[in-house]
């Protein structure tokens, strides 16, 4: 029923809000970090994972507003920017903390499909 939820507001904000509205993006980047929240609560794998999908989809959505808008390319570069900023920061903390890191993923992996 999550899935239907994300699919149809993913849709909704790709044909009829692209570039347009800016509350469709809001609306579904909303609902994905619900479920990752929920998904972490109940323990679900499955529903947090489908959730940080559409919390990326909900991202690059207001991102391509942003560039609508404007008229520019640049939010395109700052989005690859932070993203990468974002990956080696995780990286170095995952490196850092390995121990931790493969603590955390076993109690993943022991979690509800």
């Amino acid at each position: 029923a999550i899935l239907t939820l994300y699919l149809s507001s993913t849709a909704d904000m790709l044909m009829q809000a692209m570039g347009e509205q800016f509350w469709m993006p809001l609306v579904l980047l909303s609902l994905a970090l619900i479920g990752v929240f929920a998904g972490m609560v109940k323990r679900i794998k499955s529903l947090f994972f489908a959730s940080l999908v559409f919390l990326f989809v909900a991202l690059v959505g207001m991102v391509w507003h942003a560039q609508q808008a404007i008229g520019q390319v640049w939010p395109w570069w700052a989005f690859g920017i932070a993203c990468g900023v974002a990956l080696i920061s995780v990286l170095g903390y995952v490196e850092k903390n390995r121990q931790r890191a493969s603590d955390y993923l076993q109690k993943l992996q022991s979690w509800d499909a």
